[in-house]
C-alpha cells in the first residue's frame, strides 16, 4: 500500500526484520525497480548492509547519536577504503603491500587491503592467485565503509 501512494520522501524502517533471506532479497528488489525511474526518496533504516549495497547511492552514519558520515556511497568507499578493497578469508596473513595499500580494518576473521588503483590491485590479486588464498574484490562494501568511518572517527577524536 505505502508503494502506490507514490509520495516524494517514503520512509522504510527495518523493513525487512524477521524475513528470511529470499523474502528479504525479492523485497529489496521490488523497491528498487519501484523507485527506480521516479522522481522520490526512500530514507531506509536498517541493520543489514547488504540491503543498503543494493539500494542505497547515499549514506547517513550514526553511531550513538553522533554524525558519523554522509555523502554518497561512492564518495564514502573512495574516502574511507580507497579505489578497491581485497577480502581475504582469514586473519593470519603475512605478506608485505605495495605502496598503494594497505591494511583496513575489514570483518572478523577476514583480512581487507584497501587498493588505490586498479593496478595495485591486479598486483595483489596476482600475489593471492600463486598463494592460492582464496578472496574477493569490492568497490561498494558498505561494511566497509561503516567500520573505517568510526575507525577515522575514533582516531580523530583520539587526536583532539
Amino acid at each position: 500500500m505505502v508503494l502506490y501512494q507514490d509520495a516524494e520522501l517514503t520512509c522504510f524502517d527495518e523493513l525487512s526484520t524477521g524475513l528470511d533471506f529470499e523474502t528479504r532479497y525479492h523485497l529489496m528488489q521490488k523497491i528498487k525497480a519501484w523507485y527506480a525511474n521516479k522522481p522520490a526518496m526512500v530514507l531506509i533504516i536498517t541493520h543489514y548492509f547488504d540491503e543498503l549495497e543494493q539500494l542505497a547511492n547515499k549514506l547517513l552514519i550514526i553511531e550513538k547519536g553522533q554524525l558519523v558520515a554522509y555523502d554518497t556511497t561512492v564518495a564514502l568507499f573512495e574516502k574511507h577504503v580507497g579505489y578497491s578493497a581485497i577480502l581475504i578469508e582469514t586473519e593470519d596473513i603475512n605478506m608485505s603491500l605495495p605502496d598503494s595499500a594497505r591494511f583496513i580494518i575489514g570483518e572478523k576473521k577476514q583480512t581487507a587491503i584497501a587498493c588505490d588503483d586498479v593496478e595495485t590491485q591486479q598486483a595483489i590479486i596476482s600475489e593471492l592467485n600463486q598463494h592460492g588464498l582464496p578472496f574477493s574484490v569490492t568497490r561498494n562494501s558498505v561494511t566497509l565503509i561503516y567500520l573505517n568511518a568510526l575507525a577515522a572517527v575514533s582516531a580523530e577524536r583520539i587526536g583532539e
